[in-house]
């Protein structure tokens, strides 16, 4: 009946509006969590990338001396 209808109407607008009303909670929450992890992920790359220069720097010191102890003349220039 009629009434059945209206009732069901009623659902689903009330569905309608906290389905917007989340999805705008949710877009701020988002917003503030990008911001944030702009601001963590700019400080974390700036510490990666000193750790990443000297993991790069120890690795080549290793391989030059490990070309170095192969040959002698490679040592004198090295040193």
């Amino acid at each position: 009946m009629w009434f059945e209808a209206r009732k069901q109407e009623k659902k689903i607008r009330s569905i309608m509006i906290d389905h917007k009303k989340r999805a705008e909670r949710r877009r701020l929450f988002y917003e503030r969590i990008v911001s944030c992890l702009h601001f963590k992920m700019y400080h974390l790359f700036l510490q990666c990338k000193i750790i990443f220069h000297a993991l790069r720097w120890n690795f080549l010191i290793l391989f030059v001396e490990a070309y170095a102890a192969e040959d002698p003349d490679v040592q004198k220039q090295v040193i």
